[in-house]
């Protein structure tokens, strides 16, 4: 979910070596999280019914066959063919083999094959499209492979964000016994149920007192409730 630059010069920090690099790679690395190319028009997406055209307002992101910016999310190689499925699209363009789920995926071409050059690995040539002098010391495996190594240690494929859904219904309660009895108002058709809906981000730092209420409700970044 990473969406930040300022973010992503931070975990990429003295492995790029300079604003150029940072802003390239960073944007090979949205490339190969979307997973599929983009246009450079405004695209028909579709036609109403006698009236106006359906335009993609934002091609360097969307495109008219995929409802989302993260098919190509990283993920465990054994997920790799988990992927949202709708009608028209062309499910080869979303293809990738297990080596290409995660960390050691290679960068996304702009007519949506992929590249030789794997997204966090230094490169041992040069490349004719992005000249980068080549050292010998790239050439030991250590060196070549260091920026890949340290991102398990940094980041995660596992997100912290998730969906929540309660639903809160009321019951008779018998204090003697401790026990609960029918669905209040059941019997005449009038119970109630009330329903909520949370996206919780567990990786906001919040306290947490036992009896006390510190910011925790500052996890819950979308809320809505249906009566």
């Amino acid at each position: 979910t990473l969406s930040s630059s300022t973010v992503w010069r931070g975990l990429m920090q003295n492995h790029l070596r300079d604003v150029n690099e940072v802003s390239q790679k960073f944007s090979e690395f949205r490339k190969s999280r979307r997973g599929y190319p983009t246009g450079q028009t405004a695209v028909k997406l579709g036609e109403k019914t006698n009236a106006n055209n359906y335009y993609n307002f934002k091609p360097e992101h969307l495109h008219h066959e995929f409802p989302t910016e993260f098919a190509g999310v990283f993920r465990a190689s054994s997920r790799v063919g988990n992927m949202d499925r709708t009608p028209g699209q062309d499910f080869q363009k979303l293809e990738r083999t297990s080596a290409h789920a995660g960390l050691l995926r290679s960068t996304l071409n702009d007519n949506g094959t992929l590249s030789e050059a794997p997204l966090f690995v230094r490169p041992t040539t040069v490349d004719p499209q992005n000249p980068r002098p080549a050292t010998d010391r790239l050439s030991n495996p250590f060196m070549r492979y260091q920026t890949l190594m340290r991102m398990p240690n940094l980041a995660s494929d596992n997100s912290q964000v998730f969906l929540l859904r309660m639903t809160l219904g009321f019951f008779e309660y018998d204090p003697e016994t401790k026990s609960l009895g029918r669905e209040y108002n059941a019997e005449s058709g009038n119970s109630q149920r009330r329903q909520a809906t949370f996206v919780i981000d567990r990786s906001v730092p919040v306290g947490f007192v036992p009896g006390k209420d510190l910011n925790t409700r500052d996890v819950v970044i979308f809320e809505s409730y249906n009566q």
